[in-house]
Order: structure tokens, then sequence, then C-alpha cells
């Protein structure tokens, strides 16, 4: 699968109207225009190699101005700048970064993901290490890898490996919404409802929020609860892990009707999806934490998973 699939099965969705919600009064129009402007006048981007850090913690679809409005909830969180990222959705983000990114980082670079299209854009010989968390740490109750196998690996490997610097991609706050919140069930639609024409589809936060079936606030608070949830493990991995220059920062952001948009297709310019949070500071292994690990066998169909995640 590339990002040219991606992108064709999103207009196909639009065009034949099985989730019209996907691009919206006039969005259709404005997503494909948008595709073609940015193959002939790409925007500057921020490879994240291309900064310093010595661990990287990628929280999917987080936007700038969510991050900024928790800021002051987390004393590691100075303050939030931001930076151009290199994709609009995750598949797109991993085959830009590392496919321009130096061999020699790349190889002293360990990767730990919750992200399912690591399948489709890693390689265990890129880097020196690669845990693909989603084959272990996928919870069929929640349809998502949760924070915690995630934090536990990454700590693991740190203390045990020593790599020279850490990418850790926590699935959050990407809907699912796992974070707290009276109103959980009503963004937990049917992962595998199906459209008019009988087609598997998926059924997200953002499709019941286009169908007028929650209210704005209501998705804002949860997608924020979601974004709580993860820098809880973020703030238990900053006492677990050893870094000079521990990062915060997105694959891309999402958008929430920015130009009939919901969601974060590929190729999509708006800055409320492709400008990502960029939040330095500080880790030291503190040993307040033990994990746990558990590997086993890849478990359910991918599609079945991408699907739950809303990529299907």
């Amino acid at each position: 699968m590339g990002i040219s699939d991606l992108f064709s099965r999103n207009l196909n969705r639009a065009k034949r109207g099985a989730v019209k919600e996907l691009i919206f009064e006039g969005g259709y129009e404005l997503y494909s225009a948008s595709w073609r402007m940015g193959k002939l006048l790409p925007i500057s981007e921020t490879n994240i190699f291309e900064r310093d850090w010595d661990v990287l913690v990628i929280l999917d679809g987080c936007r700038v101005d969510l991050m900024e409005e928790v800021e002051d909830e987390y004393e590691f969180i100075d303050s939030v700048g931001e930076i151009t990222s290199t994709g609009s959705m995750s598949l797109e983000w991993m085959e830009k970064t590392f496919s321009t990114a130096p061999d020699e980082e790349l190889a002293s670079t360990a990767y730990i993901t919750a992200n399912l299209f690591s399948k489709y854009a890693c390689d265990e010989s890129m880097f020196s290490r690669l845990d693909e968390v989603w084959k272990h740490g996928w919870d069929d109750e929640l349809n998502t890898i949760p924070a915690r196998p995630v934090t536990d690996s990454a700590i693991d490997i740190m203390r045990s490996e020593s790599p020279e610097r850490m990418i850790i991609h926590y699935m959050q706050p990407h809907h699912p919404f796992i974070g707290e919140t009276e109103s959980l069930s009503s963004f937990n639609p049917d992962p595998f409802g199906r459209d008019n024409d009988g087609v598997s589809e998926s059924l997200t936060v953002w499709d019941t929020l286009r169908r007028g079936e929650v209210s704005q606030e209501m998705a804002w608070q949860a997608y924020k609860q979601n974004l709580r949830y993860v820098l809880e493990d973020v703030s238990l991995l900053r006492e677990n892990i050893a870094a000079d220059k521990l990062v915060i920062t997105a694959d891309h952001g999402n958008a929430i009707g920015e130009w009939g948009i919901y969601d974060h297709p590929i190729g999509f310019p708006h800055p409320a999806v492709k400008n990502v949070p960029w939040v330095e500071t500080t880790a030291v292994d503190k040993g307040t934490h033990s994990p746990s690990i558990t590997q086993q066998n890849e478990s359910g169909a991918i599609d079945e998973r991408l699907s739950a995640l809303g990529y299907k």
C-alpha cells in the first residue's frame, strides 16, 4: 500500500457517497485540488532528522492548538512550538521521513511504534531496533493500541540496549478515544459499519461529528481527553528513560471542518493537519516503573485493525 493508493481510496469514498462526510460541502474539489497543487508547489516541510533530539515522542494526530490547551497542566511542557510535518497522514509521514533520512542516522535509531503503517513503510534493517507494538499490544476491546505497551517497550529497550536515539510513536490522541469521558460511548460507533452500497467502511468520531450526532465541543473535549491520557504515559516515560533532549511532536494534526474536511486525508495541506507541536524537555531514569513486556505473535487481520482506526 502506497500513499497514492490511499489518496485514490479517499476520493473514491467521497465520490460514491459511502462516507460522504469525508469530504464535505465542496471539500472534495478543495481536497483533490490541494493534492495536485501540493505536487506542483510543495510547502516547506521539516524532517525530524533535521532537528536535534535524543528521544522523539510522536503523538499520533495531535493538533498544535490541542496541545496548547493542555500545556499548563503539565510541568514538562514549558512552551509549545511547531513545525510543518512531512505528511498529513501516518503512512505519508513515515515514507517521506524515513526515505530521506541519512542511512547512518536511521541505523542508530530505535523505532518503537504503535502505528500499523510501519508494516508498509518500515523494515527491521533500517533501524537499530524496530518494535512494532501493534503486533503484540493491540486491545480488541478498545480497537486500538493503548499507551502503556508502547511506554513499557520503550523503557525496556532503552534500558537494555541504550540506542543512540529513539522514536516512540503512540497512537493517541488519534481516535478511537479511550481517555476518560462521560460521553465516551458516543465516540466509538461500530468500527466495521457499512455504507449505502453494503461496502464495509469504518465509522469514526469525525463521522459522527459530520453527521451532527455529536457537537464539535463534545468531540473536541473527548479528543483532548485522549491527549491527556497519552501525556500521562509520557510523564511516566520521562521518569524511566534518560535523555538530555526529549521532544514531543506529532506525525500530523487533524482537520475538524477546515475547508470542509474532517480527519486527516493524505496530501491535505491545511495548517490544522500539516502543522504539529514541537515541545522540548528532558528525561531522567528514576527507576519508578518496571515495564511489563508481552511478546506474542501478531493476531487479527491488519485490514480490520486499520478499519478500526478509520483508515479503511
